[in-house]
């Protein structure tokens, strides 16, 4: 009975023995601890693995400490606002011209009146004017015709006539109380290219649109023609 359970027990060792082998040549750098005791076959050395995110790391405390020392530096300077240029004073606006009263139409009051002082400014051709050479029967288109006053009634005529030609003259004007304003030629009107319009007296009425509507007589010739006249802000 004592020599199977001695066999038995050798069997075991050997078997234990085989195994242990085995784990050697398995892992031949690792430690195998037997089940009995505190027995271990063969032994390796702890292997000790790097952190890949250490220099990661490193470097972002290294940035977080420069980012400080800028920021402290920062800090410490002064740096002043810059002083806006002050804006130039404004130019002054041109003062207003005073306004003037227009100068009065002609109308019914100013011939009822009969105020010289009223014909003070000037007034203008509104309608077509023509006249005719009397020797060659030349017509000549006068687009202009102004005539200006002063206070006293005494002015000056200027007409252009459409082949360049410029006449001028002195004139007077006076009212027929209730009737009419007349505006005089002293004599024949001269003209630049060495004619002249013979003397004319024009007679100017309000007719029924307000206008001041007027008829040129040339005594000389006994002829006469119909013009408008409108009153202008020209001085004389």
């Amino acid at each position: 009975m004592s020599m199977r359970i001695v066999s038995i027990w050798v069997g075991g060792a050997a078997l234990l023995a085989v195994s242990a082998a085995t784990a050697a040549l398995l892992l031949p750098s690792c430690e195998v601890a037997l089940p009995f005791g505190s027995l271990w076959l063969g032994s390796c050395p702890g292997t000790i693995l790097q952190d890949p995110l250490a220099e990661d790391r490193v470097a972002s405390a290294a940035l977080r400490a420069e980012i400080r020392s800028l920021e402290a530096r920062l800090a410490g300077l002064d740096c002043p606002a810059p002083v806006a240029a002050p804006l130039p004073a404004p130019e002054p606006l041109p003062e207003p011209e005073p306004e003037t009263d227009p100068p009065p139409v002609l109308d019914k009051d100013m011939i009822d009146k009969a105020d010289l002082g009223d014909l003070q400014g000037c007034w203008a051709l509104d309608s077509p004017y023509r006249t005719q050479n009397r020797a060659t029967g030349e017509i000549t288109e006068f687009s202009e015709w102004t005539v200006c006053f002063d206070a006293g009634g005494n002015g000056t005529e200027t007409m252009r006539g459409s082949n360049g030609i410029r006449c001028e003259g002195p004139v007077s004007g006076s009212f027929v109380p209730g009737q009419a304003l007349v505006i005089e030629e002293a004599a024949n009107l001269p003209c630049s290219n060495d004619m002249e319009i013979l003397q004319r007296r024009v007679t100017c009425r309000v007719d029924g649109a307000e206008r001041a509507s007027c008829s040129s007589f040339q005594p000389e010739s006994g002829s006469s023609s119909e013009v408008i006249m409108r009153r202008t802000q020209e001085a004389p």
